[in-house]
């Protein structure tokens, strides 16, 4: 009798532990279940620039877009007011740089969610832009075409020579600017969109990853506790 009450001790304590164990994950995980939903209508925002323009696209952490939700620009030093407007269907909202400096962008969704973000002067275009005139602008048709050279006289074709020189140093340095222009907007328009794609995948990850690691806790206590109770029988 003795031996018997003895032997079902350990598995009454046994039960006892895998309670309470069974307890605690059940308030972690209602804990954590909340947060989850609410992060899911987070609001998330990522702005950028092209050229002249800055481009915002607002989105949940579930993936949907946060269409007409409320944008305001302003200017991150003096706190002025300079712009606002309304994301469009696929949440996107875009807009002439008002001027050189710090712009904070602040996106208001539906149910409260705010989302704000810096674009430093310091990433922001030059409010004059390049002095040299580009091609198939006014100033680059108005431009004076090469002299021909000169003829006859004394040092008449080294003066045509050297005219001839100048203008096509302007030439290349009309080309390299050109080409510099559209450098940099084909590389903006190519990184853009893969950083918008790695603010959304860290963003969904992190989550999903703390729930992965809850049910990977769940696993293992279960493994250890089937163990735990054969050892006891």
């Amino acid at each position: 009798m003795e031996r018997k009450k003895f032997m079902i001790n350990p598995v009454r304590k046994h039960i006892r532990l895998s309670f309470i164990t069974f307890l605690l994950l059940f308030f972690a995980v209602s804990f954590l279940i909340p947060q989850e939903y609410s992060y899911a209508h987070k609001v998330q925002m990522f702005a950028h620039v092209e050229g002249s323009k800055v481009f915002v696209e607002g989105y949940f952490a579930d993936g949907k877009k946060a269409k007409n939700s409320e944008v305001t620009v302003f200017d991150n030093k003096s706190g002025e007011r300079l712009l606002g407007g309304k994301t469009d269907d696929m949440g996107k909202f875009s807009f002439n740089i008002p001027k050189k400096t710090d712009l904070r962008i602040s996106l208001n969704a539906s149910l409260g969610h705010k989302t704000e973000q810096v674009l430093p002067g310091s990433e922001l275009p030059d409010a004059g832009g390049s002095n040299m005139p580009l091609r198939g602008t006014k100033e680059h048709e108005n431009n004076p075409p090469i002299p021909p050279l000169e003829k006859g006289g004394k040092g008449g074709f080294e003066r045509g020579f050297s005219g001839v020189k100048e203008k096509v140093a302007s030439f290349s340095q009309i080309e390299q600017v050109e080409l510099q222009v559209m450098i940099e907007k084909g590389i903006e328009k190519g990184i853009s969109p893969l950083l918008r794609g790695f603010s959304e995948c860290k963003e969904r990850v992190y989550y999903s990853e703390i729930i992965g690691g809850i049910g990977y806790i769940f696993g293992i206590m279960g493994i250890a506790l089937y163990f735990k109770a054969r050892k006891n029988q």
